[in-house]
């Protein structure tokens, strides 16, 4: 068989190919991890190349960039942890033999991954999304353990238990657990969540006082607390909470004045608040 190369027709072919696999050439950023492999490739090609191994390489290509476009998986620490989450909460319909960054999502009930973090092959967890699934577990401390999670969504469940003091360490910005049966008082190892922005524990049966800890939470803009039984009065602490656009917490059994420093909460859209004397609803 004639090779493509003893024409011009071929070299022509051959030199077009080379070039394409030049690092030097615009590759996306995405693709920039594999431009030694692309030269490397472009040195060892032959000058001799017979028709199979040309086409071989062109049904390649496709194949490489759809790699570089979609590709990266969850790391096996990661999905070791999801595994010890499903067992906590008792989420029992998980596909571990699909990689969970490839599972089918809805608002509601989703993992959801972010694959473009910058020099990083792997995909991570930002967000669980596990909402009315009449789960009747407790809540995961595991969460502190993938580093890139973001938002946790457990709303309307049957989940009880407290809330994990582990969670404290974790890189949460938000927190959604309305409609559980969750007890015990807020950790206040939750102070520690400098970059949360939501914290939704409505319709529970959480207890005890508030506490000073939130005040630490300076980039809140959402809290609720309604319907469930905090005492005591509203920690000093949270006039720090100037970032606050809507506030949350009647039906509980707080007490004492209403504080002078609400007025720090110049971005205030929504208060609700109840105490056990005087009870006030403030838009």
């Amino acid at each position: 068989m004639a090779r493509l190369t003893d024409s011009v027709f071929g070299e022509h072919v051959a030199e077009t190919l080379k070039s394409s696999l030049d690092p030097s050439s615009r590759l996306p950023p995405l693709m920039s991890d594999f431009s030694s492999f692309f030269s490397s490739l472009s040195i060892a090609m032959p000058t001799t190349m017979n028709t199979t191994n040309f086409f071989l390489i062109l049904l390649l290509l496709p194949i490489c960039f759809l790699w570089l476009a979609f590709g990266g998986t969850l790391p096996e620490n990661e999905v070791s942890v999801l595994k010890d989450i499903a067992k906590t909460l008792g989420k029992k319909d998980w596909d571990f033999n699909v990689d969970p960054c490839n599972w089918t999502n809805t608002l509601d009930d989703g993992m959801f991954c972010n694959c473009k973090i910058p020099n990083d092959s792997f995909c991570h967890i930002e967000k669980i999304a596990l909402k009315s699934q009449s789960l009747q577990g407790v809540l995961p401390p595991q969460l502190n353990k993938l580093p890139y999670l973001k938002e946790i969504e457990l709303s309307r469940n049957y989940i009880s238990g407290s809330i994990p003091r582990e969670w404290g360490s974790s890189n949460l910005q938000k927190i959604s657990l309305l409609g559980n049966r969750l007890t015990g008082p807020i950790p206040n190892e939750l102070g520690n969540l400098t970059n949360l922005t939501r914290l939704i524990l409505e319709f529970n049966q959480l207890s005890g006082n508030l506490p000073s800890e939130l005040g630490n939470l300076v980039l809140l803009q959402k809290l609720h607390l309604s319907s469930n039984n905090f005492t005591g009065p509203l920690p000093a602490n949270l006039s720090r909470l100037v970032a606050m656009t809507e506030c949350r917490i009647i039906d509980n059994q707080l007490s004492g004045n209403i504080p002078d420093w609400l007025q720090s909460w110049t971005s205030l859209d929504h208060l609700y608040k109840t105490f056990s004397f005087p009870l006030f609803l403030l838009l």
